[in-house]
């Protein structure tokens, strides 16, 4: 395998991030051209708030699948109302 002259040409074939792998390779990538110079600190601490949120983003996605199948089988029943308003109190045996 022929070395990269630099990150932009190893990236070239990538004309959009569609897959996490994609990401991935872009943010092991933004490491190695930090350690060649070819961009700054300030550019990676950009691109790290960039990654943050979009990993907050899936992690919220992941929470409400969750959520969704948790309540599958529950929230059939949750748009039922089942003797609403007759609750007792007390008790009948008086």
């Amino acid at each position: 395998m022929k070395a990269s002259k630099d990150t932009l040409e190893s990236l070239s074939d990538l004309t959009a991030i569609t897959t996490l792998g994609d990401l991935r390779r872009v943010i092991a990538q933004t490491c190695l051209a930090l350690a060649r110079k070819e961009i700054s600190a300030n550019d990676v601490t950009a691109m790290a708030k960039a990654v943050d949120a979009v990993s907050a983003s899936l992690m919220a996605e992941i929470a409400l699948a969750k959520t969704r199948h948790e309540l599958r089988g529950a929230g059939a029943e949750l748009g039922k109302t089942v003797q609403f308003g007759q609750t007792l109190i007390g008790s009948d045996s008086q």
